[in-house]
């Protein structure tokens, strides 16, 4: 099961910085604010805002490295995150949020993780991946920092408000899961199948 939510919490990442590089032009393109008239744009202008983003993002994709390169994923953080402090209602801010929480979870700064989880669904409360950021949540909870507690009432939520989706499934899976070795996982599996 902690396999499985790896495996989404990296295929959400790899998902989302394409679908983001492919859209970022095109609302660009579409958005019209005052920023885009001025010649030389100021160090927070949404035109210059968004070209940090699209620089650092550019660098990330580019990168050959097999390792993460931690500085490198805060300072593509730090540019969603300042996007969408000074643009919280412009069309990409949603997405950039989410690829912030992304970004951290795929490089294992969980404290910052849960930060930007937190933010991304009290500033965009009806989010189009919010079960993605619960689920991401639950994983660093239960998976990472080995907080059960927290972990099961993040599956609740799940339950609760996605009832009868795989996702609520997953949720109720990983809550007797929860706290047991992959040793005690292995076991219960082999037992289940009919193999001990």
């Amino acid at each position: 099961m902690k396999l499985f939510f790896r495996g989404i919490v990296i295929a959400l990442f790899g998902a989302m910085i394409v679908s983001c590089s492919t859209n970022t032009e095109d609302n660009a393109k579409s958005t019209n604010d005052s920023t885009a008239k001025q010649k030389i744009p100021n160090a927070n202008s949404r035109e210059s805002v968004l070209k940090k983003v699209r620089y650092f993002d550019s660098l990330a994709r580019t990168s050959t490295s097999s390792v993460p390169d931690k500085n490198l994923a805060q300072q593509l953080i730090g540019a969603y995150s300042e996007f969408v402090t000074f643009f919280p209602q412009d069309s990409l801010s949603p997405s950039f949020a989410f690829l912030s929480v992304s970004v951290a979870v795929n490089t294992y700064a969980d404290q910052q993780a849960l930060i930007l989880i937190d933010n991304c669904l009290k500033n965009y409360p009806s989010h189009p991946n919010k079960i993605d950021l619960l689920m991401m949540k639950a994983l660093v909870y239960d998976d990472r920092m080995h907080d059960k507690d927290r972990a099961a009432q993040v599956y609740e939520q799940i339950i609760r408000e996605f009832p009868g989706t795989p996702a609520a499934d997953q949720a109720k899976a990983a809550m007797k899961l929860s706290g047991k070795s992959d040793l005690e996982m292995i076991r219960e599996m082999e037992k289940k199948n009919g193999l001990r």
